[in-house]
């Protein structure tokens, strides 16, 4: 268990490796029997595993401005800074009420993995890097193009 969840430490291609227990779906009892490696502890290698997962570096940190609307009823807050980021709240933009806006830092492993925030639509915009900006953008534009209405 880390941070309650449960964890599976398992030989895969004759090497260790960590398993969320609940990203689990499937599984079948294997036909062979199960063989410790010599001298390998289950203690030592959750420690290193464990180790190795916290501190992996994430290859891309996403500078990143996320829309907070007021709940409904709420008074609009000013433009501040952000208490969970200590950073500045992003800049309204015309049209847009000011103090609206978080700054984030969430990190990826590669710049291909921002795509994931078009989920968000308009709620998340990237800042930088630039390259994440223009893989967000060619990427809607190929989605307006898909469903462009004729006429």
């Amino acid at each position: 268990m880390k941070a309650g969840v449960r964890h599976l430490v398992a030989d895969r291609d004759g090497d260790p490796r960590l398993f969320r227990a609940d990203r689990i779906h499937t599984a079948e009892p294997a036909e062979d029997s199960v063989r410790r490696r010599a001298g390998a502890e289950l203690a030592g290698v959750w420690e290193t595993l464990r180790a190795g997962a916290e501190q992996r570096p994430s290859a891309v940190r996403l500078r990143v401005r996320v829309h907070r609307p007021p709940a409904p009823g709420a008074v609009p807050v000013p433009e501040r800074g952000s208490a969970d980021r200590g950073a500045p709240a992003g800049r309204a933009r015309p049209g847009e009420e000011p103090g609206q806006w978080l700054l984030a830092e969430p990190a990826v492993s590669e710049v291909a993995r921002a795509r994931s925030l078009l989920a968000f639509g308009p709620t998340v915009e990237i800042l930088d890097p630039p390259e994440a900006r223009a893989l967000l953008a060619e990427v809607a534009a190929e989605v307006v193009e898909r469903y462009a209405v004729e006429g």
